[in-house]
């Protein structure tokens, strides 16, 4: 029986692994990392704005502002005034960024659907059972620990 070290090295594994396969799968088409997190960012919460878009990214908001200037100029974002504050923006996705997500998403589905294929569906619904319940202890454990929570 596996212990505790031995699981948490498997599931770093596991993370790295389904992480590094869905980055070459979405890199085959010309999607990084940064470009895919942004279009789903802006995607879940239209009128973002840059600063709150930066704090979720982990990001500065000088990155965060080159990476919407380059997608700004593929049609793929666009920066929307702010009714409360004209020296801020909102950001919101094109047609043809809700497209991008669009396939993003399909994308993402393909890898799932690669990388638990050899699971049974009730392996799977066990499988995400257990993740769920490390994901509450390790946040519960992080709550308790850390004076700045984060999500």
């Amino acid at each position: 029986m596996p212990g505790p070290t031995e699981l948490g090295v498997l599931l770093v594994s596991a993370s790295r692994n389904f992480t590094r396969y869905g980055t070459l799968r979405l890199g085959a088409h010309n999607l990084s990392p940064a470009r895919v997190q942004l279009i789903t960012t802006v995607g879940e919460s239209p009128g973002i704005h840059i600063g709150t878009l930066a704090q979720h990214l982990s990001v500065t908001n000088r990155a965060v502002t080159g990476l919407v200037d380059v997608l700004q100029a593929e049609g793929l974002i666009q920066r929307q005034p702010d009714p409360d504050d004209r020296r801020a923006f909102r950001l919101a996705l094109t047609r043809s960024g809700t497209d991008l997500l669009t396939r993003i998403d399909r994308l993402h589905g393909a890898v799932s659907e690669d990388a638990f294929a050899d699971l049974t569906a009730e392996e799977r619904t066990q499988f995400a059972e257990y993740l769920q319940r490390v994901i509450r202890r390790t946040r519960d454990l992080r709550a308790a620990s850390d004076p700045e929570p984060r999500n």
